[in-house]
């Protein structure tokens, strides 16, 4: 059985679709978009990458963090990555990346760095790259940004 979700939100005295999306396999339920980024792994298990929308400005031009990371992602020899806008008021100054890297040899930073380039634009390849020997995660799976940014200073 599929998790049981509401058909829709209350307004005006009647059902009304709200945030819901049809679900197209099954016309009687519903589904709710609640942003999270997920990649389908080789055993057919899917794991929690990031959100689809961490949208932030760095000089000036969109960034999408969950895009990043999802580059990340797709470099061999990274396990897990999380993508962080560094220190600005209103506009981030640059942005970071901590991965924690698996195998017998880790992804040098140029490595790294190309391929975020690659697969997004210039401005989104990270400042400051820190390896880490684990991602600390909330209750939700989802990273603790303040515990990693404790663990390395």
């Amino acid at each position: 059985m599929r998790g049981a979700m509401a058909l829709g939100a209350w307004q005006n005295g009647r059902i009304a679709s709200g945030p819901f999306l049809e679900d197209h396999e099954d016309p009687s339920s519903r589904i709710y978009p609640m942003g999270d980024l997920v990649r389908r792994r080789p055993d057919g298990l899917y794991e929690y990458v990031g959100r689809i929308d961490r949208r932030i400005k760095v000089r000036g031009l969109w960034a999408d963090l969950g895009e990043i990371e999802l580059a990340m992602h797709g470099i061999e020899g990274i396990d897990e990555a999380v993508a962080v806008a560094t220190a600005g008021q209103e506009e981030a100054d640059s942005i970071a990346v901590y991965v924690k890297a698996g195998g017998p040899s880790r992804p040098s930073q140029e490595v790294i760095r190309s391929a975020i380039a690659a697969a997004t634009a210039e401005h989104m390849v990270p400042s400051r790259i820190v390896y880490v020997d684990e991602i600390p995660r909330l209750a939700n799976f989802k990273a603790d940004l303040v515990k990693l940014a404790r663990t390395v200073g």
